[in-house]
């Protein structure tokens, strides 16, 4: 992932609040060589009275160092502001280094072109881990998110190369693009991905358990839009979970 050199604006995990503790720790460092130069001035000979000179150094290096301080933590945040914007625009996801769900989108823009060309079909397929929710629950954040990359490296693996795209949908949910397929055979390799899933067992720091997939799968054509189609597939993947879990269910 692109790092984005700088101060690290997230000390504090709030980027605001680390700005305002950079723009204090500027204007408090500025006060402070403004005080210790003002009080050993009378050792270099100031003829004057030190304690004018004190606050008369204070204010100055106050308005000085204000606006300094200002622009630096601006600086921080907008640093903070664009890795955010970088880590949005990347092509994977933090988690499990599948492609993110804008990165989907534009994999089915070339697809749709590439088939109203060939004139041939595709099939968007979702699945989903059962019961993630409660494994979260009973096993805990760790746990569960090491199942989610298991079960990633599990699904890319039985995909078919560079032909098919593989991608998180959103935190439940994956997507699959099968090219060139009919939905008959894009139910054969979910259902070959199901029994992978079903089949491995998922280890963390030496616990373990098993789990199961849905799938819900959908016809897609070039003259269809994503939209429709992952309608569709979710559509069939509510009746693979409402009727039994661990199933591969056609629109």
């Amino acid at each position: 992932m692109m790092r984005i050199s700088g101060i690290n604006a997230g000390r504090f995990g709030n980027p605001t609040l680390s700005a305002w503790f950079l723009f204090a720790s500027v204007l408090a460092t500025a006060l402070s060589l403004a005080v210790i130069g003002s009080l050993n001035a009378k050792n270099f000979g100031y003829p004057g009275d030190p304690i004018s000179l004190f606050w008369t150094t204070l204010l100055v290096t106050a308005c000085v160092a204000t606006p300094i301080a200002t622009i630096v933590a601006q600086n921080n945040l907008s640093i903070a502001s664009l890795r955010r914007t970088v880590e949005a625009m990347g092509p994977t996801d933090g988690l499990t280094g599948l492609l993110n769900r804008s990165f989907f989108e534009l994999a089915i823009r070339d697809e749709r072109s590439r088939m109203e060309h060939s004139h041939r079909k595709a099939a968007i397929a979702l699945f989903e881990i059962d019961k993630l929710e409660t494994l979260r629950k009973d096993l805990g954040e760790d746990f569960t998110d090491q199942i989610v990359r298991q079960v990633s490296v599990i699904a890319h693996t039985e995909l078919r190369g560079p032909f098919d795209k593989l991608a998180r949908w959103s935190n439940e949910t994956f997507i699959i693009l099968l090219s060139d397929v009919s939905v008959t055979q894009a139910v054969n390799i979910c259902e070959r991905l199901r029994e992978r899933i079903d089949d491995a067992t998922m280890r963390y720091r030496g616990d373990r358990t098993n789990v199961t997939a849905s799938f819900g799968v959908a016809s897609f054509s070039s003259d269809q839009s994503l939209e429709h189609a992952t309608t569709e597939a979710d559509e069939a993947l509510y009746n693979a979970q409402r009727f039994g879990r661990n199933q591969v269910r056609a629109a």
